[in-house]
């Protein structure tokens, strides 16, 4: 991963945070605050624990997690594969930067004609931390790119 997504990632995207059971069947939750690690090779994104039951266990399971960024307006899309290395609650730090998020978010959303009020009731501030080693990284925009491994 290079700068450039980095700031991609981190600039108020949906954010989707997907994982599977042992049998396969998937799980998806909204992420909020995500943040890339110093090196590129690590992401923590939190996801609001009354709705991520399901990827908080398969998470603890298996590890194996999937999260998409993408931009509303110009469909510019990105995925992240790799293996939860750690899930902790919340500190601080990632309430704040979920808190940041939110706001670009909500204010991306206000633009498509979405009230405020409806994307407030998308965030939770009862959050729990996942950290990803990335260990694959797709083209999701939409064409005749997408999928392909970057």
């Amino acid at each position: 991963m290079d700068p450039e997504l980095a700031r991609f990632i981190q600039s108020g995207l949906v954010v989707l945070v997907a994982s599977r059971n042992a049998v396969q069947h998937p799980a998806v939750t909204r992420g909020w605050g995500p943040r890339v690690g110093p090196r590129f090779d690590e992401i923590w994104v939190s996801v609001p624990r009354n709705s991520s039951a399901r990827t908080l266990s398969d998470a603890e399971e298996n590890g194996q997690l999937a999260v998409s960024f993408g931009h509303p307006m110009t469909l510019r899309a990105v995925q992240l594969k790799g293996h939860c290395a750690k899930v902790r609650d919340a500190d601080t730090e990632a309430l704040e930067r979920a808190a940041q998020h939110f706001v670009l978010f909500a204010s991306s959303s206000e633009r498509f004609g979405v009230p405020r009020a409806v994307t407030e009731r998308l965030f939770s501030t009862d959050l729990v931390t996942l950290s990803m080693r990335v260990e694959e990284i797709y083209e999701q925009t939409p064409g005749t790119g997408a999928g392909r491994h970057l």
